[in-house]
């Protein structure tokens, strides 16, 4: 499966198109220094419920700015393993991209959270609660399912916001567009996510 050969590869030195071994090194690096974060700074300030919300806030500042032209964009994780963020002309990305993508890489990380803070305030508002279950679900399987199975591993993230990862040194263009089988894979998942938690509801 080419998939393996391109992990085979990157981990060897080999020469390959798009990271995704040095990608996900470097997602555990932003993921890890977000959480020290967390419990350094925002345990110290807010309880539990605080720390999800303004968790959330933080990781999307954090990861607006790294994901921004401003850094080259470049996260702490992205510059200790050599790769960075463009979009497809091979330009860094302008604020309101970043945000987006930022958004939606932190709702991935921070979505159980923000459930359980709903949960907490609004425990009546079963119909929202549930629709953001869902959503958060689809989100954070399209940004897996897709950053793995994707010829350039862009997550879903990168899918919507047109962005993709490059080695540090060097832009590949991509010229192909996404796989049609993926996105109808994508599509029949979530329906069955949908209505599974459907039928539970």
């Amino acid at each position: 499966m080419k998939f393996f050969r391109n992990i085979y590869d990157e981990i060897w030195n080999e020469p390959v198109e798009f990271p995704f071994v040095r990608r996900f090194f470097a997602a555990v690096v932003d993921v890890s220094l977000i959480c020290l974060a967390d419990l350094i700074v925002l345990w110290a300030i807010f309880d539990y419920v605080g720390q999800s919300v303004y968790g959330f806030y933080f990781a999307i500042v954090y990861f607006t700015i790294s994901n921004h032209k401003l850094t080259k964009g470049q996260s702490l994780g992205k510059l200790v393993f050599k790769i960075r963020v463009h979009d497809k002309s091979g330009a860094y990305l302008n604020l309101v991209k970043s945000f987006a993508r930022s958004a939606l890489i932190s709702f991935t990380y921070y979505g159980t959270s923000l459930l359980m803070y709903l949960w907490s305030i609004y425990p009546e508002a079963a119909r929202e609660r549930y629709a953001l279950a869902i959503l958060f679900l689809l989100v954070s399987f399209g940004v897996i399912f897709f950053a793995v199975f994707d010829f350039a591993h862009r997550g879903l993230h990168d899918l919507l916001i047109g962005s993709q990862v490059n080695f540090r040194k060097g832009f590949e263009p991509i010229t192909k567009k996404v796989n049609f089988s993926l996105v109808i894979v994508y599509i029949v998942v979530s329906l069955i996510i949908v209505t599974y938690h459907y039928l539970l509801k």
